[in-house]
């Protein structure tokens, strides 16, 4: 994840390179602004697929949700 613009953050480990998903720890706290202001922070999510040799040519999908909640 990156954040850009505003003073949001990315919480470690989400801001590291190379980092997988840990579904053992799920849920947990991905990004934060220190001060909730109103400027406007926004974030990127990047996904990266492995797959095996043998997989067929194709398009593939799935369906992601998030859920923001905030904590005053």
């Amino acid at each position: 994840m990156t954040a850009t613009g505003g003073n949001g953050t990315v919480t470690a480990p989400y801001a590291a390179a190379g980092f997988a998903f840990c579904t053992t720890d799920f849920p947990d706290q991905v990004a934060s602004d220190p001060d909730g202001d109103d400027i406007s922070t926004t974030y990127s999510v990047r996904y990266i697929a492995n797959i095996q040799s043998v997989t067929e040519a194709g398009n593939y999908t799935a369906t992601l949700t998030y859920v923001a909640t905030g904590t005053f």
